[in-house]
């Protein structure tokens, strides 16, 4: 059995603690989209990523991301064309919550280059009356920075609620395709997705309230 649990992977030492610290990570992210924020020790102490059967870990930020955010009574679907039954099995055996179709799911994961606009078409947007029934999607992509930077990155400038002026971030490792998509639906409103960018110990958030302008950078 223990070496079964190893395999599994391991959650928080103090898991209470743990939760509490990653919250407030969390909560302060999506209080000012844009900015990237590391997690403190605490939120990550003891914790093992889970792997998919291709040798990938979930960075340590997702993974506590929704250790924090998934129970028993959410949903969760796993993104990309690959076996997601471990990542599944870990989080029903921390979290006891339920792996779904993406129509379904309250969050997602995915990697940055798996996270398309179809892919956010079928997560559910909620409605006007019921906009918390929208989805929330936990991306893994391969760098944030908080200022433009040139290369193969995706330049994200946004604006509004909880952003004084604008707010610039450079996401590596993830689809134009997606920007593209996120920045078309100013107009959908109170309807849409909530964003977790995760790279490493640190998060980024772009609330479905953001503003947001693709800029796409030069080559160098």
């Amino acid at each position: 059995m223990s070496a079964l649990l190893s395999d599994l992977g391991l959650a928080w030492e103090q898991p209470v603690h743990g939760a509490q610290q990653t919250f407030r990570v969390l909560l302060a992210a999506m209080s000012h989209p844009g900015r990237v924020f590391s997690l403190p020790p605490a939120a990550t102490a003891g914790v093992q990523p889970p792997a998919t059967s291709d040798g990938h870990r979930m960075s340590i930020a997702a993974t506590v991301s929704l250790l924090t955010l998934l129970d028993a009574e959410s949903s969760v679907h796993f993104a990309g064309p690959r076996d997601a039954s471990a990542l599944a099995g870990y989080f029903r055996f921390h979290c006891g919550v339920r792996a779904v179709p993406a129509d379904a799911c309250q969050f997602a994961h995915a990697r940055g280059g798996e996270a398309d606009a179809a892919l956010c078409e079928r997560l559910q947007h909620g409605s006007d009356a019921a906009p918390q029934d929208g989805a929330t999607l936990v991306l893994d992509v391969d760098g944030l920075a908080p200022q433009a930077l040139t290369g193969e990155v995706q330049v994200l400038r946004a604006r509004g609620p909880g952003v004084q002026t604008q707010s610039v971030l450079s996401v590596r490792g993830s689809l134009p395709a997606l920007w593209r998509w996120r920045a078309q639906q100013a107009d959908a409103f109170p309807r849409g997705i909530d964003l977790l960018l995760c790279c490493g110990d640190q998060v980024a958030a772009i609330p479905r309230s953001t503003l947001l302008a693709l800029e796409t950078p030069p080559c160098m």
